[in-house]
């Protein structure tokens, strides 16, 4: 969302009273009177030019902020398409997993891997993995 703040200065018609309208990016207006006595003409032209850099740095900033909100979310979904496989793989491994966790036969089998891999080690001096 842009800030869209637009700024304009007006004299009134007496010259003791300066106005500053601003117009939101909602398209709302306001406006803000400042008397002459109190705040000087070249004051009040100053502050509005001031406003209107503001605006315009602002809109600057988000211009670059949404494009790089949108660089960044093709990033993303590069990111994600590419890591896809992994993620399927991992959900596969956890689903085996589960499913072993659950075999009855799996501790006997793991204890005769153990066994075997003590006489691999026995014999050659290395444990095999």
């Amino acid at each position: 969302m842009k800030a869209g703040l637009q700024v304009r200065f007006d004299l009134a018609r007496s010259i003791h009273v300066s106005y500053v309208y601003l117009t939101q990016s909602d398209g709302r207006d306001r406006m803000e009177r400042f008397a002459v006595d109190v705040f000087p003409q070249e004051t009040v032209r100053q502050f509005s030019v001031r406003l209107q850099n503001a605006a315009v740095t602002e809109n600057q900033l988000q211009a670059l902020r949404d494009s790089d909100i949108h660089k960044l979310e093709a990033e993303l979904r590069k990111a994600r398409k590419e890591t896809e496989p992994v993620e399927t793989a991992r959900k596969l491994l956890e689903g085996t997993r589960a499913r072993h966790s659950s075999d009855p036969h799996l501790p006997k089998a793991q204890a005769a891997l153990d066994d075997a891999r003590d006489v691999w080690q026995e014999r050659t001096g290395r444990r095999p993995l």
